[in-house]
């Protein structure tokens, strides 16, 4: 079992003898930013776009002398 309380060596270079030892101080870690979500609209538009076409052709086969020409 190990003691909590003991103070492990840091990797840092030892200061001069006399001077008082500085801690070194990490800035907090920001985390970065969350994975974007896809926005549903783009697929929403495309999909009533889709079904507008389909219905359209529908129509038009049903209906062959409602488009002039």
């Amino acid at each position: 079992m190990q003691d909590a309380d003991i103070e492990r060596p840091t990797n840092a270079p030892s200061s001069a003898p006399g001077q008082p030892a500085t801690a070194t101080t990490r800035p907090p870690e920001v985390p970065g930013p969350e994975p974007r979500k896809p926005h549903p609209w783009p697929l929403i538009l495309g999909l009533t776009g889709l079904l507008g076409a389909v219905w359209a052709i529908a129509i038009v086969s049903r209906y062959p002398n409602i488009l002039p020409g």
